[in-house]
């Protein structure tokens, strides 16, 4: 007759060998991921993140596109200024950087240039500006007055991208003095789109007899 305490340690040895036994064949030997209830694989995702990116080129663009146009003289003559600020008459009138009309051609007058006090100051010779005391004092060209750098120092009311200012009343004309000997005109710069350090009043003065 075998001894109680011997049957109890079998049963228990025998549940342990049972137990192991049955989670070695539930075991997945293949260890292949685990499913969804509709038998596809379900794939571990590594979380994502958006970085929004500008290039230089982007923010280039975007500078230049917030950037306003310059508004000095335009490329071609074709913009008219303001209607209020055209001649009602023959004469061509000089505007300097700020728009303000400072002087005028006299078509009918030999080309005589006055300020717009009416005091006669310069002549055109061609394209060439030509003080009544003989100095060269500069060129005008396409609508433009350039100095001896090749700066502009006036221009008429087309030459603008912005209207011109309203033109006043001109001062009566004075009488023009005789015309000294012209000294030679030197060579033409490269005209520079850019305005002048002298101011246009200062510009035609210095063509003035004394």
């Amino acid at each position: 007759m075998k001894h109680p305490t011997s049957q109890i340690l079998a049963s228990v040895l025998l549940t342990v060998f049972v137990a192991l036994v049955g989670c070695s064949t539930t075991k997945n030997p293949t260890h292949e991921p685990p499913t969804a209830q509709n038998g596809v694989p379900i794939q571990p995702t590594a979380p994502t993140s958006v970085i929004r990116t500008q290039t230089l080129g982007d923010i280039g663009a975007a500078a230049a596109a917030q950037t306003p146009a310059p508004t000095y003289y335009a490329q071609s003559y074709a913009v008219a200024g303001a209607p209020a600020a055209v001649a009602q008459d023959d004469d061509v009138n000089f505007y300097d950087s700020t728009g303000t009309a400072v002087a005028y051609i006299d078509t009918s007058q030999d080309l005589t240039i006055y300020l717009w006090s009416g005091k006669p100051c310069a002549y055109l010779d061609g394209e060439n500006i030509y003080g009544f005391n003989g100095k060269h004092l500069g060129w005008f060209h396409s609508g433009i007055v350039y100095d001896h750098d090749g700066y502009a120092v006036a221009g008429v009311a087309s030459a603008f991208l912005s209207p011109v200012q309203l033109v006043p009343l001109k001062g009566l004309k004075q009488l023009c003095p005789l015309k000294s000997l012209k000294e030679l005109s030197p060579l033409k710069p490269l005209f520079i789109r850019e305005w002048s350090a002298t101011p246009a009043q200062i510009f035609f003065l210095s063509g003035a007899s004394e």
